[in-house]
């Protein structure tokens, strides 16, 4: 008598389901039903959380670049968000019914610095209260504090768990689907914004609005060609998955041409988006895949190919077919023959920030106390004068306008005055014990996976947070941000490490 292999059917039914959700879903849209998407949303969340059960907690990496909203829902959180909270739900209640497996894990001093940052962001609360009358707080724009405890939560969850080397092996490619999705999401919004817009009910990143040429994290006067900003973040994933998949210094090999393609994708996503700093960052993770494998030498070899990259590009710039602007304005740090309009807009962006840092660190209009921080928000005068100048009020310039609410809001883009800014010196000299931790825990994890199955998603997680501190301090930087993502990033190298130390032991 032959048996029924569950294994093969619960996939097939799964994907059924999904077709007819997406389905209904699909007619939504084009009918403007907003309660069939609701419910069809609704139910696809609770078949997640009934397959998956105690294992919700894998959805939040894989859901961690999912950062827009689904906008037919009631609700202001994205949809990270939204995950976490639903594992949170999970977490608490297995912990209080005691229905979760305990994992026992020990404590390191990287775990006594996270609580040591979280009580110091409790303290900044109860000094700069948001939103909170009873203890006579002027300050609005609290939600930092939310995605703080969010963050934490990812920790708490993350820290103890096990997975196993098959799942692993195929957590990275689940995030760069992800990727690959937000940015056809962001391209549909760019060059079909009718469709974006309508999509968009369904999740907030298909809209126009969201995907203009023009980057929203400073003023540009880009007027020679829109900056695709949507493919930033599929570019640096492409490029962390190969260098994670493979050792960049063996791309000739026959066996790694496919990631050398891989590679060169990802590379020129990047340049259509005309990021510098996105440039940079794929680099550093390049050279820290290649010295994780062969040390010195893969390091000479990188050199090289740096070297010889750098001068090709060097050289095109001066032939009668120019790259596309944006490509320009992402390698005009190089000595080359590139447009006028690529430069300036590029050095406009750098001289913009100079100043509003220099505005900042030099007077006490935008940072009230640079020693303790003037905590997540902004008083309420302040948020009142961002709306006047958001709506024309006042008389500036586009450029002026957009740097004085920015400065209002505390996006400095540099990780160290924005820290200043909202936790003040003394959260800074309490962060930069948790970056130097964690770059040690991911050195260790990598020594640690290599030659298992955990290697590749070891490299993934580990990588970032090594160029993270660089990142933070030198480059661009947002606490509020990175803390989030930090706490994020040390639960899943814990979780990591449990399960080496377990598969060794079996």
């Amino acid at each position: 008598m032959s048996t029924i292999n569950a294994s093969k059917i619960v996939p097939i039914v799964v994907v059924g389901i999904a077709i007819l959700l997406a389905w209904i879903v699909g007619n939504g849209v084009a009918d403007q039903n907003y309660n069939s998407i609701a419910l069809s949303l609704g139910a696809l969340v609770v078949i997640a959380m009934v397959g998956l059960g105690s294992r919700f907690y894998i959805l939040i990496p894989i859901c961690w670049g999912l950062t827009g909203q689904i906008s037919v829902l009631p609700l202001p959180f994205s949809v990270r968000q939204l995950v976490i909270i639903l594992a949170s739900v999970i977490f608490i209640q297995g912990a209080i019914f005691k229905t979760i497996k305990k994992n026992k894990t020990s404590s390191e001093s990287i775990d006594i610095w996270i609580w040591v940052n979280i009580i110091y962001i409790i303290i900044v609360f109860f000094r700069n209260p948001v939103g909170i009358n009873a203890l006579g707080g002027d300050r609005v724009g609290g939600k930092p504090y939310v995605d703080v405890a969010l963050g934490l939560m990812c920790y708490l969850i993350l820290r103890k768990q096990r997975i196993s080397g098959r799942l692993a092996l195929k957590l990275p490619k689940y995030i760069l689907f992800v990727s690959v999705f937000t940015a056809i999401a962001g391209a549909i919004g760019f060059f079909l914004p009718q469709v974006g817009d309508e999509l968009s009910l369904f999740y907030s990143t298909f809209s126009s609005t969201g995907t203009i040429g023009i980057t929203a994290d400073y003023p540009s006067n880009f007027s020679a060609g829109a900056r695709w900003v949507f493919m930033q973040g599929l570019g640096i994933s492409l490029i962390l998955y190969v260098v994670c998949a493979c050792n960049p210094g063996r791309f000739m090999d026959i066996n790694n041409l496919r990631y050398a393609v891989l590679y060169v994708l990802g590379i020129i996503a990047i340049l259509t988006s005309g990021f510098r700093s996105a440039i940079i960052q794929g680099l550093m993770m390049t050279t820290v895949a290649v010295m994780a494998r062969d040390w010195i030498m893969g390091l000479f070899k990188l050199i090289i190919a740096v070297f010889f990259l750098a001068s090709g590009a060097i050289a095109i710039s001066y032939l009668p077919i120019k790259l596309p602007t944006t490509f320009q304005r992402a390698l005009s740090f190089l000595p080359g023959n590139w447009e006028q309009v690529a430069i300036l807009d590029a050095q406009d962006t750098t001289d913009w920030r100079l100043e509003m840092w220099k505005l900042v660190l030099s007077s006490d209009r935008y940072i009230h106390n640079k020693i303790l921080g003037d905590g997540f928000g902004y008083l309420r005068a302040d948020f009142e004068r961002s709306l006047e100048i958001a709506s024309g009020k006042e008389h500036l310039s586009q450029t002026d306008a957009q740097q004085e609410v920015f400065m209002i809001d505390g996006d400095f883009h540099s990780g160290p005055i924005g820290a200043i800014r909202f936790v003040g010196v003394v959260g800074l000299a309490l962060l930069l014990p948790v970056f130097f931790l964690s770059v040690k825990m991911a050195l260790s994890l990598i020594k640690s996976s290599k030659g298992t199955n955990y290697e590749f998603s070891s490299f993934f997680f580990s990588i970032p947070v090594i160029i993270s501190p660089f990142f933070f301090v030198f480059v661009i930087g947002d606490y509020r941000q990175d803390l989030v993502t930090l706490m994020f990033s040390i639960g899943m190298m814990g979780m990591l490490k449990n399960s080496i130390s377990e598969s060794k032991k079996a």
